[in-house]
């Protein structure tokens, strides 16, 4: 056995189990399964191989938690979705912009508590892969409220079917 050759292999799998863990830990300890998995589509417009690592690292993140139904796509929707139901959560990597757009059709603190929990898994999971200073594409985590892109996108996109209506997310009215 050649110890030479094997350190390196050994050195990414101890790496690779040490950032499952950090990921792990930045989710809150919310990785408890919802009865149904929150659908998620995340919309790749970069064209980098820091920008694919890093969704990579994202995506094994989201499978990991067990909340996800992930899908994705390399371009914004831009007519209607007949192929598929409709999606919680559209996470949105820009090409030109150094943000993520976490987009839904309503406020966070609108949603009701079971999708308000998968969408802070969802958002600390963005923080701890693209806010970091080691990160290979350091991107500002951005939702509804953070910007006007994030703000005119789910409207558009929840007429074409892509994101659900606000009333299918939402706690409902105060009481």
């Amino acid at each position: 056995m050649n110890l030479k050759k094997l350190t390196p292999a050994l050195a990414a799998a101890c790496l690779l189990l040490l950032s499952t863990g950090v990921l792990a830990a930045a989710s809150g300890g919310l990785l408890q399964p919802p009865n149904a998995p929150v659908r998620l589509l995340i919309v790749d417009e970069t064209h980098s191989i820091q920008s694919s690592l890093q969704i990579a690292q994202f995506a094994r993140a989201i499978n990991a938690s067990g909340l996800f139904e992930l899908d994705a796509i390399a371009q914004m929707p831009s007519g209607d979705n007949v192929a598929t139901a409709s999606y919680h959560f559209i996470l949105v990597l820009p090409e030109r912009i150094d943000q993520v757009w976490i987009v839904t059709t309503d406020f966070p603190s609108k949603l009701r508590a079971d999708t308000r929990r998968a969408y802070e898994v969802l958002e600390r999971l963005a923080q701890s892969i693209y806010e970091n200073q080691q990160a290979l594409d350091r991107r500002l985590v951005a939702g509804v409220g953070d910007g006007i892109f994030p703000a005119i996108i789910p409207g558009v996109l929840a007429v074409n079917g892509w994101l659900m209506p606000a009333q299918h997310l939402s706690a409902g009215p105060a009481n």
